[in-house]
């Protein structure tokens, strides 16, 4: 019974899970063929103030249906029309991939004879589950000089990083695992 006591008691669980939503993401385009400054003297009349994309839908797509190719819809953007103001678009409307992290620790403890020291086994796993942190969807759009979306993402190898697409995965975002002795006096 003193060896089943010693298997079963002393262990802890402990952990953190965070969740929150992506940050704000601004949709860029350009023009095949003409430079920013020049795009922006062509539709807004000056070279400082920059067109903005024009939503022709809502480009937020609900949970279910997003993919890794598209993120965001890329069928709701048009390029400005000239005399723009800048102000086609609102900013910060779309909203980036967010965080979903488990951490996860186990701890068990053993205790060396009556007052000697404690013996604690550690098992610590960052993103425990390995799920897939992204970083960032690719916001910028290309439109041919006749207004069609060039880089629409899609689920072919030559689109599959194009407008809408989950571009980059966040920095040490993968799962780690730690293991380690700890002794107590």
């Amino acid at each position: 019974n003193k060896v089943a006591k010693t298997v079963f008691d002393g262990w802890q669980l402990s952990g953190l899970t965070s969740f929150s939503s992506g940050a704000p993401v601004n949709v860029s385009y350009s023009i095949t063929g003409t430079g920013p400054a020049i795009l922006n003297k062509q539709i807004t009349g000056s070279e400082d103030v920059a067109p903005r994309v024009v939503f022709t839908c809502n480009p937020n797509l609900s949970h279910g249906d997003k993919t890794l190719e598209a993120f965001i819809n890329p069928a709701c953007f048009a390029p400005a029309a000239k005399g723009s103001q800048g102000m086609d678009s609102p900013l910060n409307f779309l909203t980036g991939p967010g965080l979903n992290q488990w951490d996860m620790n186990v701890f068990k403890n053993i205790q060396v004879g009556e007052k000697g020291p404690r013996i604690q086994l550690r098992l610590e796993a960052y993103n425990a589950f390995n799920h897939t942190q992204w970083g960032s969807v690719n916001s910028s759009a290309q439109f041919s000089p006749a207004g069609v979306l060039l880089n629409r993402g899609g689920s072919s190898i030559a689109n599959r990083f194009g407008l809408g697409a989950l571009n980059s995965t966040r920095a040490n975002s993968a799962r780690i695992l730690q293991i380690a002795v700890k002794m107590y006096f």
